[in-house]
């Protein structure tokens, strides 16, 4: 099993707009063969925060979501931009 789990920060006042766009690709990656499940979500006590949590069976299905539009880029934790319809793997 693969757990990708992770969250950026967007500007507060389009952070709603921001989850919204990733609508399709949560549909996508829901419905491809070996999701478990995918939630990208605004966070409870932060409002420049989006949750990004995903269950994979394997390391390879994540690469097996069929393409579609692309969401806007937001910013990581560490402030560098990130683009998070690519999972990123969690150092361990």
């Amino acid at each position: 099993m693969l757990i990708i789990a992770g969250y950026y920060f967007v500007d507060a006042a389009q952070r709603d707009a921001y989850v919204e766009a990733f609508g399709d690709l949560v549909r996508r990656a829901r419905a491809a063969p070996g999701c478990l499940d995918v939630a990208v979500t605004a966070d409870i006590l932060d409002p420049r925060r989006v949750n990004n949590d995903e269950r994979w069976e394997s390391e390879e299905r994540p690469h097996r979501v069929p393409s579609g539009r692309r969401p806007a880029r937001g910013r990581r934790a560490d402030g560098r931009h990130a683009d998070v319809e690519v999972p990123h793997r969690a150092g361990v």
